[in-house]
Parts: C-alpha cells; sequence; structure tokens
C-alpha cells in the first residue's frame, strides 16, 4: 500500500519538527557525539593502504563512515 503526505510542519519540540497530519519527525540539529561501533583496513593488491570506520552518534542515531587513505 502507498501512502503519501503532503507535510504541514508544526512546532518544534525536543530538537524535532513534528508533521501535524501524520506525524513524521525530522531531526532539526543534533549536536552529534560519533562512537565508533567498525573499522576495518583498506587492502590493494595485498597492501592496507588505510582504515575504515563506521561511526554512530549516540543522541540520533545517525551513521556515517570515515577513510583514510596512506598514498604512496
Amino acid at each position: 500500500m502507498f501512502w503519501f503526505c503532503w507535510h504541514k510542519w508544526g512546532e518544534v519540540k525536543d530538537g524535532f519538527q513534528y508533521c501535524k497530519k501524520c506525524g513524521l519527525a525530522l531531526s532539526i540539529s543534533c549536536n552529534h557525539i560519533w562512537n565508533t561501533i567498525s573499522e576495518g583496513d583498506i587492502v590493494h593488491s595485498d597492501k592496507i593502504v588505510g582504515k575504515m570506520y563506521i561511526q554512530k552518534c549516540k543522541k540520533c542515531g545517525e551513521i556515517k563512515s570515515i577513510s583514510t587513505y596512506v598514498g604512496e
């Protein structure tokens, strides 16, 4: 079933703005506190050329990845 809402945004409460029709919440801003949840090596031709980190914000749950590359 497909459901669509032309959102009508209401007031901001606790860092979220809510749609008055469907209740969807959007985060207005977050001062992220990142935790590394996974890390690994970036390998090319059997040689480690960098690291990759997967991080998750403690507050809002947003996930991001960071890659480092060591060039020659």
